[in-house]
């Protein structure tokens, strides 16, 4: 608190405050928070017109998406609606769409890559083993870290020759003791690598590794079965005649 006997504590009114910003700057800066703060104003009523889309086009920068554009009008909305209703979901929502506006990335999002991750995985390890098996000259040719990089770009650092041990390892569709499921190697591929952001979390490879198995295998197991559906058993490889000694 000021000592000086001429300073007022008290916070100045709104339209004080409002004269005050304006003061300090020039017609021309004036000008251009004006336009920009009508422009602003044409923008969100056209978000929330019924024709919004062709309405708020003309509006923004070329350079601004049709998706981006999507995604705006769903933040405006979200806010908009949990004001006017007041209602406690519609006021949970806000934070979820300011985090979109501040490029958050929602956990589950996060989650669905991770889960899209094991599927293409499994079929990437099938697909190997079919090349393996009978046509083992091109089996090189199918490079997983190309599929892979789409979920993360920690993939392309993956080592073919682990990924062609992890793959055969893998026990398919046998379960307990001794089995080493598709999982277990999708887990250890992923570990190898340090997706996810597992890296930074765990300096251990091993540790990787336990963390990342212990995780997908939750998290398959709750998948919606439609949209990640186990394997399919006929493509599984017959496993090899065991060797009776006599």
């Amino acid at each position: 608190m000021s000592t000086d006997p001429d300073h007022n504590d008290d916070a100045p009114a709104d339209d004080a405050v409002a004269q005050l910003l304006r003061s300090s700057l020039t017609p021309e800066e004036w000008e251009r928070v004006r336009a920009a703060h009508e422009r602003s104003g044409q923008i969100i009523r056209a978000l929330m017109q019924w024709g919004w889309h062709e309405s708020v086009r003309p509006l923004v920068a070329e350079n601004v998406t049709d998706d981006e554009l999507s995604q705006a009008h769903d933040l405006v909305s979200d806010i908009v609606n949990a004001l006017r209703t007041g209602r406690r979901l519609d006021l949970a929502r806000i934070p979820l769409a300011l985090n979109v506006m501040r490029d958050v990335p929602n956990p589950r999002e996060k989650e669905a890559v991770k889960l899209r991750f094991l599927s293409m995985f499994c079929e990437c390890a099938l697909t190997w083993l079919h090349f393996a098996k009978h046509d083992p000259e091109r089996v090189h040719q199918f490079a997983p870290t190309s599929v892979l990089t789409d979920y993360d770009p920690a993939f392309a650092k993956l080592d073919n020759t682990l990924f062609d041990q992890c793959v055969k390892e893998i026990t398919w569709g046998k379960r307990g003791p001794g089995a080493n499921g598709w999982i277990r190697a999708a887990a250890r591929v992923a570990a190898s690598v340090g997706a996810f952001g597992y890296a930074e979390k765990y300096q251990d490879e091993n540790e990787r590794f336990e963390a990342f198995n212990n995780h997908f295998g939750k998290l398959w197991s709750k998948a919606d079965r439609e949209r990640f559906p186990d394997p399919d058993p006929r493509r599984f490889p017959k496993p090899k005649p065991s060797v009776r000694k006599k």
